[in-house]
């Protein structure tokens, strides 16, 4: 965790959701804040650090790539039995490919 962001403390099961893309950005891009935009995936990157036994460190990384109807998605728990500190991102990508992400993290409750 960088110093002066407060991850959001979560418990298990995680579940990362979001709100369903149903127009475009209101100031950028084009049609500025038109509805007339089609999802066709979204896509769901969780990633975190671990020390290996030798010392080496290694990202690892769980991806998923969702039809436009699902908005959430349960990360498995044998993913997050790896670590307690996760950074996640949820992609939206339209019918040409354009696409555009929204990031965070999260830690895991010690209990």
């Amino acid at each position: 965790e960088e110093p002066g962001y407060d991850a959001v403390e979560v418990e298990h099961p995680v579940v990362i959701s979001w709100p369903a893309v149903t127009k475009t950005h209101p100031e950028l891009g084009y049609p500025q804040g038109s509805s007339d935009i089609h999802i066709y995936n979204y896509q769901v990157v969780v990633e975190t650090d671990i020390t290996l036994d030798n010392g080496d460190e290694f990202a690892t990384v769980f991806s998923t790539v969702l039809p436009p109807g699902v908005t959430s998605m349960t990360i498995p728990s044998e993913f997050l039995s790896q670590s307690d500190e996760f950074k996640f991102e949820v992609l939206a990508r339209e019918e040409s490919f354009n696409q555009t992400a929204v990031e965070s993290c999260f830690l895991l409750d010690a209990d």
